[in-house]
């Protein structure tokens, strides 16, 4: 996609910039709707649910049916999601900063 940022390299693995708030959200605030990180995240629903879109086919998250609403689906850190997240908290850290 055009004006799409250059991947974060951390060791072997890249991630895109766009994923590291989703990443964090999901790994500091526990599993979430896409409505609600919409709403933390301060983007629009269509933006996350695009990025949910690859962070699911990249096998980073997972969505299980909300059992408080059956309408949505609640996202969170797959095992591989939570070793990268792991991975990319120094990053995070030294950007906070």
């Amino acid at each position: 996609m055009q004006g799409e940022s250059p991947p974060v390299i951390a060791g072997d693995a890249r991630v895109e910039q766009r994923w590291l708030g989703f990443l964090s959200q999901l790994a500091w605030e526990g599993p979430q709707s896409v409505g609600t990180l919409a709403a933390s995240l301060g983007i629009s629903h269509a933006s996350v649910s695009e990025t949910r879109k690859s962070l699911q086919k990249a096998g980073l998250i997972v969505a299980k049916a909300n059992a408080e609403d059956g309408r949505t689906a609640l996202l969170r850190l797959s095992p591989a999601g939570k070793r990268l997240f792991a991975r990319i908290t120094p990053i995070l850290k030294v950007l906070r900063a």
